[in-house]
Formats: structure tokens, sequence, C-alpha cells
């Protein structure tokens, strides 16, 4: 209440100064009134760049002379005392504005502090700091350019009025926070100093994902880096007159997940990443502009021919066997029922094995009763039509999957890899961000901490596992599988993890990387580059032979068989003989207990 009581009481005043007549100005000397000429200066430092709105900070030793030219001055205004209660000034207003720090005698460091609260995430907008009757002027720039280093405020003119002459100062923040003179009248107040880095070093490290940030050794044998994150980083410190530095010395293989990576910028140890994090990880204030926009999806084999020894397994799967089971219990035991009441004859044996019913049923010959009742001449036409239905669609089964290639159900949705001997592989900090998306097929996961191990498996199209995939790593599968003669992957539709997700970089707090990094990322979108540097790295893949374009050696015409093609063969012909060997050992000795 007091920082709003306290602000509407000096936007009254800004419109009563300006409205009501003046009888007669103050006496005030004639250099005086030049050095106070506050309107001439705001006019020329809004001609270099307008503004909105101005942001008055003062103290409370600034005399009422000193502010009167401020709040006459016809723009939007918000006046506050350094002691006012902060607050952020982007969640309120618009962030086009110009920011003055008034004081008196000598610099008034809770002002500043306040100020800096009151200025986050735009704490590079211009300032024009004006100190009045400073007494000692060298100690008054040393400690603002402590607290404008301290506060990352890179945008700063100061103006240092007394009685006698006034000096201006611009802040120059790069390759240190230094002050330079402004011995021209002609010379601008204020200047993009993130044009020019003056050789400052910036701070990075690097994930080396191959879809994105590339590390390898070129034909010289010197580590050269490819990927469209890395090379914006490499563009920037080349467009901006800055130098690279790696926080950890660069080396071939060290993969790195970028929440580690992106974890280091939030501890301060890194400028700039050269690691994107997604929108759901991340808030939007400590990041840059949308850099990439990505879809989440998984990626699944496309159904490869069957072995002989799989097809011999779909022919005898379970529906086959359920077929000629039931079927010949029903017929089975009619015959056993016509026989006990027309012939009194029957054995419970039949029901389970009969030497009439199973033959007839697989579509061999069997033995009939000689002037059989009509109930088995029915048995017998309906036995030799069910064997005849049976023996020709497992004929025709055979000749398709025999003839032609076979192939098992593709994957189309998640259930249906939740029921299919594929696993989902991950990295261990993958599966943990999309835990959410994937909460219902966490049975068919396999989350491995070793992200190499998972990167080189998707690099060689390595069919046992499914994989997740960014629009980058899908499009680099696509080009890939443009040189086979045909297509290893494919994304279903209805296994699309999210449509769309914004990715950007992860900045420190009130980073003064933000601005240049984003004028960049707009730049490189307009022109293409990312695309380009999308090209260039799969050659570079392809050149380094982490990703290989020869066609995978496929097999056609005629094959020898093997023994374990014919493993289901061998196993009927065991199991077969083994319950053979069973029952002719109990019959032996059934038969002697008898005898006895």
């Amino acid at each position: 209440m007091e920082f709003w009581s306290a602000t509407v009481g000096y936007l009254i005043l800004t419109l009563c100064s300006a409205t009501s007549p003046i009888a007669a100005k103050p006496s005030v000397p004639q250099h005086q009134e030049l050095l106070l000429d506050y309107p001439k200066l705001l006019k020329d430092i809004y001609k270099e760049r307008e503004y909105d709105t101005i942001l008055l900070l003062h103290d409370n030793a600034t005399e009422n002379l000193s502010l009167q030219p401020f709040l006459r001055y016809p723009m939007p205004k918000l006046v506050l005392q350094g002691t006012s209660n902060a607050f952020c000034y982007k969640d309120l207003f618009n962030s086009e504005i110009l920011v003055v720090f008034l004081m008196s005698h000598e610099l008034n460091w809770q002002l500043v502090h306040n100020a800096a609260t009151i200025l986050d995430y735009m704490r590079q907008s211009r300032i024009l700091a004006i100190g009045e009757n400073i007494s000692d002027q060298v100690n008054f720039k040393k400690e603002l350019l402590s607290l404008s280093h301290l506060h990352k405020m890179t945008n700063v003119f100061l103006l240092i009025t007394n009685q006698e002459e006034a000096s201006g100062f611009m802040l120059k923040p790069y390759p240190e926070y230094h002050w330079l003179s402004r011995l021209n009248i002609h010379s601008p107040y204020f200047m993009e100093q993130w044009r020019n880095f003056h050789n400052k070093s910036v701070v990075t490290f690097i994930e080396q994902t191959p879809t994105r940030s590339l590390v390898f050794y070129d034909a010289k044998g010197e580590v050269k880096m490819s990927g469209y994150v890395a090379k914006i980083l490499l563009l920037f410190v080349e467009r901006f007159n800055g130098t690279l530095k790696m926080f950890y010395p660069l080396t071939v293989g060290n993969k790195t997940h970028y929440t580690v990576v992106n974890r280091m910028v939030t501890d301060n140890l890194l400028d700039i990443p050269m690691a994107l994090a997604p929108a759901f990880s991340v808030g939007w204030r400590n990041v840059s502009d949308t850099y990439e926009l990505n879809r989440g999806r998984l990626i699944v084999p496309l159904p490869q021919p069957l072995e002989i020894r799989a097809i011999y397994a779909v022919l005898l799967n379970g529906y086959f066997f359920a077929v000629v089971i039931i079927t010949a219990l029903l017929l089975a035991s009619t015959h056993l029922l016509i026989d006990f009441v027309h012939y009194g004859l029957g054995q419970w044996l039949d029901l389970i094995i009969s030497s009439k019913i199973f033959p007839g049923v697989l579509g061999q010959s069997f033995s009939v009763r000689t002037n059989p009742v009509l109930g088995l001449r029915m048995v017998y036409f309906m036995l030799g039509f069910a064997g005849l239905y049976i023996s020709t669609m497992f004929s025709a089964n055979v000749s398709k999957l025999f003839i032609t290639p076979s192939y098992p159900g593709q994957l189309h949705s998640f259930m249906d890899l939740l029921h299919s001997p594929y696993k989902l592989l991950l990295p261990q900090p993958d599966y943990e961000e999309l835990k959410p998306w994937l909460s219902p097929i966490r049975r068919a996961i396999i989350a491995s901490p070793n992200i190499s191990y998972v990167i080189a498996n998707r690099n060689i199209l390595n069919t046992t596992y499914c994989y997740a995939a960014t629009s980058a790593s899908f499009d680099l599968l696509w080009q890939q599988q443009k040189h086979f003669t045909g297509q290893t992957y494919y994304a279903p539709e209805n296994m699309i993890l999210y449509s769309t997700m914004p990715s950007a970089f992860v900045l420190q707090y009130n980073s003064p990387f933000k601005e240049p990094l984003n004028y960049l990322i707009h730049q490189v979108r307009s022109v293409g580059l990312i695309e380009a540097w999308q090209n260039r790295l799969f050659w570079d893949m392809v050149r380094i032979k982490e990703v290989s374009v020869k066609a995978k050696h496929t097999e056609s015409g005629a094959k020898v068989l093997k023994v374990n093609d014919l493993f289901w063969v061998w196993s009927i012909i065991v199991i077969g003989l083994g319950f053979s060997s069973l029952i002719f050992s109990i019959e032996l000795v059934m038969g002697r207990h008898c005898r006895r």
C-alpha cells in the first residue's frame, strides 16, 4: 500500500505540475540552468531510440528543483523513492523504458539495489544515472561501476553535475567493466554494447548429442564441432567478437545429458550452454527465445521377414491347436456315445485319443465300421468335412508363408508396443523427463544410464529396440534411410508423445547475453541456417562413420534349410516320441499287472 500510495501521489503531482500555470520561475544561475537542462537530455536520448515510459528513482536528499524537470516532462512516468518497496516492473508494465537514477552528494546503495530488483529480467535497459553535487567523484564512479557489474547492468550512462561543470561517462562492460568519458557532444549516450564483446570469453560446455552437437576429429586430427546447436554458439562468438571457452577440456565421445549441462548454467558455471532445454523443464524468464520446435515421437522398427523357425510358430499357434482339439473332442464324444448306445462298446480313453477321429480331423484316412448306423454315418461325414477344411487351410497357410515373405504385425499404438516383444530403449534422464507421457507403457521400457549405448544403437538402426526421437533425430534417421532400398524404422501417428514443444537455451539469471543471442536466433532462423547445419551434420556423421548410408544386405531367392529352421519339426517329433514311449511303458506295466 505504501508503494502504490506513493506512486499515485507522484503521478498526481506530475499531472498538476504539467498543467498548472507557473507565475515565476525560481532564480537559478545561468550555468546551473544549463546543467539542469534535463528535458533536452531526455529528448536527445529519445531521438537515439524511442522509449515509452520513464522510471525515475531518486533518494531523499534530492532537491525538488532537480525533480521538477522530470515531473514536467510530457511522457508517462513512474516516480519512486530509493527506499520504496521493490517489485518486478516487467510483470506490470511495458519494458521499453528509460530508467533514471537521481542521487545527490553520494551514491545511494539502497536505491541501486532496489532498482536491480525492480528491473529483474530487463537489467540491460537504458539507465541514466545522475549524480548531483558529488563530493568524491572517483569513489562514486568506482562504487557505481561495482554495483553495475554485480547486477549485470550493461547499458548505463553516468552524468555527474555540480555548480561548475558536468561530465558524462558511458559504461563499457566488455571485456571488463570500465567507464569511457564522453568528450564529443555528438557522441551517443547509449550504445548496443553487445554488438562487440571485445574478445570477452563466453564460457560454455557441450552435451555431444549427435543430432544437435557433434564433436569429432577431422582428417588433420583436429577437434571440430558440428550440429545446429554447436554452430550457433560458434557463430555467436564470431559475429560479436567474443571468445568461446570450454568449462572442461573438450573430449571426443564424452556425452553429457542436456539436463546436466543446463544445471551448470543455473549454478552460474556457464554463460551459454551448447544444449537446449524443452519448455516443460524450464521457465520462460531465464531462457532465450525459441530456437527449435520439436515433436516428440516413438520410432519403431518396421516388420522384418519372418525366419522359417518363426513361420512354424505362426502355423502351429494356439488357434490351430484349439481348433483341432475342440473338433476332435466333440466328434470323439459323439462317436463314443453312439458306440455305447447301439453296440454296447466304449472305452473312455477313446474320448481323449481316438484312433478313428484324430486322423480324420488332421485330413488323414480313418477306419469306419461296416454297416454303421445313421448316427455314425453323420459323424463320419462331419469328420471328413472338418478334416478337409483344416488340412486345406493349413496347406494354404504353408504355401503363403513359405513362398512369399511373411511379416509380423506392425506396431501402431502404445498398446501394440506393450504386447509386443520390442522394448523402448531410453537414456535414464530422458525417461525421468518423459514419465508423464510414458507411464502407460513403463513395463516395455529399458532406461539405460549409458547414453552412448543408446545413441550407438539408434545410429546403427538396431531393430531390437524402439526409440524416442525429437524432430531433429527423426529427420536424421529419415535422411539416412533414403539411401536404403527399404525403410527400417517409421513413426506411427498414434505414438506421438507431444505434437509441439519449443526448445531454447537456458541462461543465467538476468544474463546480459540474452539480447544478442535472441537477435542471432531470429537471424539464423530467417535465413534457413538451421536446415543447412542439419544437412552438414549428417554428412559429417557419415564421414566419421557414425552413421552408414550403405543399404543393408537382404538375402533373396532360395535358401538351404538349416537345423535351426526345423526347430518346431524336431520339437514335435521329440515330444511325440516321448509321449509314445511313456504310454507304451504304462501299457506294459498295466499288462503285466493284469496277467497276474
